[in-house]
């Protein structure tokens, strides 16, 4: 486990807008923003009144390393 995906233990498997605000070191409206936007890039789950994010997610698409093989 990386260094970077050290950070993320420390929060829960679902992920509130708070929660992104300080992992990406964002305001709220940049969050909302991109999610409304489509341009956050992972699933979003609407819980009661809250927008949440499983963790797994936010791991595979901004922490893991992805190397493409070229050929």
């Amino acid at each position: 486990m990386s260094s970077r995906e050290n950070v993320l233990q420390k929060y829960p498997d679902l992920l509130t807008v708070k929660h992104l605000t300080e992992i990406f070191g964002v305001s709220k409206n940049t969050i909302y923003k991109s999610i409304h936007e489509g341009k956050f890039g992972v699933p979003i789950k609407c819980i009661g009144r809250e927008l949440k994010v499983p963790k797994i997610y936010i791991e595979d698409k901004y922490f893991r390393n992805h190397h493409s093989k070229c050929s």
